[in-house]
């Protein structure tokens, strides 16, 4: 008894420890963007999709109970977002010489040089389709702590007169892949379902 009681403080002593790590090192990136975005805002998270951390959950909503000791998940969640972030006018601007834009960058499409208004496309970015690579390990049959990985693919068109009005800019086409973030995670159980309710902690 004493040595099992003695384990999960220790336990939880670990995990404590380690959301205050996560805590930091979320708050010290976070600043980091902030100061190095600091001349065009601080941007936004177009991926609002959060799969559940491990084979407990279901899909977006996490279970309160956790894996056994020693217990491995792995798996991938799949989304797509279409047409994110729409703009107010999806036809292709014409130069101030009456001719249709062929790119951002082409002749007359400057910004402030287009004769006509229009973005070119319904939205900044077209399609984006991610995929959530997560992996956990079950610690003493009440934790588990773990890693999600999302992969984004992005496609989007040519777009003009993007921003706010004065500061407008043009953007070629968007083609994007790459592993966007890594996000540790750790859940904890508090109760146990069978018992009553189930609860737990989740961070991420």
């Amino acid at each position: 008894m004493g040595s099992g009681f003695s384990l999960k403080r220790r336990v939880f002593a670990s995990l404590g420890c380690a959301a205050v790590a996560l805590g930091t090192v979320s708050a010290s990136a976070q600043s980091s963007e902030t100061r190095v975005a600091a001349g065009n805002g601080a941007g936004m998270d177009t991926h609002l999709f959060r799969p559940a951390v491990d084979t407990k959950g279901f899909i977006a909503v996490n279970g309160t109970d956790v894996l056994t000791a020693n217990g491995f998940s792995f798996g991938m969640y799949l989304d797509w977002g279409h047409t994110l972030m729409r703009t107010s006018d999806d036809s292709i601007p014409e130069s101030a010489t009456g001719e249709e834009c062929a790119g951002p960058n082409a002749a007359g499409c400057q910004p402030g040089e287009v004769g006509t208004a229009g973005q070119g496309s319904k939205a900044l970015i077209g399609d984006a389709f991610t995929g959530t690579i997560t992996a956990s390990y079950g610690i003493a049959n009440m934790a588990i702590i773990g890693v999600s990985l999302p992969i984004t693919v992005a496609i989007g068109q040519d777009l003009y007169g993007v921003g706010p009005t004065g500061a407008t800019y043009n953007t070629g086409q968007l083609d994007s892949q790459k592993l966007t973030t890594v996000i540790p995670h750790v859940k904890v159980r508090i109760l146990r379902h069978t018992d009553f309710i189930g609860l737990a902690f989740v961070g991420q």
